[in-house]
């Protein structure tokens, strides 16, 4: 793992922390009983913050949420994690085949609505920030 990796991966961690905590209490079919309450507790993050994140992690294809306080992990797959798009993204841009920003060409090549695009471009800006500040 390089130093932008790792810079990500300290960003985005939160994620990381519901998926072990779902991974960790699934039963044989993949699913949790867990409260957003108590998946907050276990994570140290807001439960405000864990409802977010959860949805994220369902558009992304990792979790699904079944009914109130019930999941079932899909997929700890990295294709299905915030980390690997923002490095995506981060490689593209670098390249100049993609521009932060362009929505439409980051549909099509993901196939995410807007709001979840805009997450994304969110946290590579500040993985770019934090990683631009380490180099100089």
């Amino acid at each position: 793992m390089d130093r932008l990796d790792e810079i990500i991966a300290e960003e985005l961690q939160s994620y990381n922390r519901i998926v072990e905590a779902l991974e960790e209490r699934k039963n044989e079919e993949g699913i949790v009983n867990i409260s957003q309450k108590h998946l907050s507790e276990l994570c140290l993050i807001p439960a405000i913050t864990v409802s977010k994140k959860v949805n994220q992690l369902q558009k992304l294809g990792s979790v699904e949420k079944i009914s109130q306080g019930r999941y079932r992990l899909l997929s700890k797959d990295k294709k299905h994690m915030p980390h690997y798009y923002v490095r995506t993204l981060i490689d593209l841009s670098e390249n100049g085949e993609l521009s932060l920003g362009d929505y439409v060409a980051q549909k099509d090549i993901f196939g995410f609505d807007k709001p979840m695009l805009h997450m994304l471009n969110e946290y590579v800006r500040i993985v770019k920030i934090k990683f631009g500040g380490e180099s100089e």
